[in-house]
């Protein structure tokens, strides 16, 4: 079985022999890369066939040349990632990476659901990370080159596929609605104070803090039977700071425990079988599930700071598979 992680000299020369490529890794490995047909962000955890693990000397990379018809790579902006949904091509999917705590990424979590075209075609992505919990605000991205990376622009493959392949993605979360108190937020956004629950305002880190609610459950919104994680991030004094945004007047509750995480997480990544062209993995899961040394069924991915599917997820396994019309 081929081993997604390769040394900085195998991924240049898959660059310069014309190999379309998403990568992730150190930050100083990607800025040395040649220039070519690839987009990167940063992250030292990776899901390879030894398990779990955290890699600084070498780069996972996802070859998707021989899927691909056709590739254009573009890079998005705070005023211009509302065209994404536009710009992908109609048989094919887009492969998008956002810089944590940018100004892009808190455009596209907040508002992907009211972009031109959204959820028409597959698109899958991660947020780029670097050390987790240390470091956790530098992430990069990559566009076509080395050099210094951005920590400010998203980039984007948009791929398209020849007329007898489709893409079909998956989202992979085991969480589901507690049977806990309704949380109703009152502003869309990153972190919360006066909330909601049970229709009585009050604020949310106090509730959590009184009530010693379990804060590695997420919070879980259920659309139309699709269930849509946000996990917390911190709590301070009057409020609780979240990994993805919260949406104002949609009925929340926390998470129903997970009694085995670990292996509930390793059973259900065997039984569903895939076998992606590319995924990616929450750093969340990675520490939650302990997944460290561990294997992810059949998917190898990097481990990000949240993940795309159609618009920003956590705490989830998101994976894209290409197969026969």
């Amino acid at each position: 079985m081929e081993k997604y992680l390769k040394t900085p000299q195998e991924t240049a020369q898959l660059i310069l022999s014309g190999r379309k490529l998403l990568l992730a890794g150190n930050e100083d490995l990607l800025s040395k890369l040649p220039q070519g047909e690839w987009i990167a962000g940063t992250s030292p955890y990776f899901m390879d066939i030894d398990g779990g693990q955290v890699c600084q000397d070498k780069i996972f990379v996802n070859d998707i040349t021989d899927f691909q018809e056709e590739i254009s790579i573009k890079v998005y902006t705070e005023d211009t990632i509302k065209n994404i949904y536009k710009d992908g091509f109609d048989n094919g999917f887009t492969v998008l990476i956002i810089p944590p705590y940018s100004n892009v990424h808190t455009e596209f979590a907040v508002h992907a659901p009211d972009y031109e075209n959204f959820a028409t075609r597959p698109l899958m992505g991660w947020v780029s990370c670097y050390s987790f919990p240390q470091d956790n605000k530098s992430g990069k991205t990559f566009f076509k080159t080395g050099d210094s990376g951005s920590t400010t622009n998203a980039v984007a493959m948009h791929v398209k596929l020849p007329k007898n392949k489709y893409a079909e993605m998956d989202l992979i979360n085991l969480y589901t609605q507690g049977n806990g108190d309704e949380i109703i937020f009152l502003e869309d956004g990153f972190n919360a104070k006066d909330v909601l629950i049970n229709k009585e305002k009050q604020n949310f880190a106090e509730y959590i803090r009184k009530k010693h609610i379990d804060t590695t459950l997420p919070i879980v919104a259920n659309y139309n039977s699709a269930m849509i994680n946000v996990s917390i991030e911190s709590l301070s004094t009057n409020q609780v700071n979240l990994v993805a945004p919260v949406f104002k007047d949609v009925k929340y509750r926390f998470a129903k425990s997970i009694e085995n995480l670990e292996s509930d997480f390793q059973k259900f990544a065997v039984k569903n079988n895939v076998n992606p062209v590319c995924a990616s993995i929450c750093i969340l899961l990675y520490y939650y599930a302990k997944l460290e040394g561990k294997q992810c069924g059949n998917i190898y991915a990097p481990i990000t700071n949240g993940e795309i599917c159609y618009q920003l997820v956590n705490q989830t396994v998101v994976t894209l598979e290409i197969k026969d019309v």
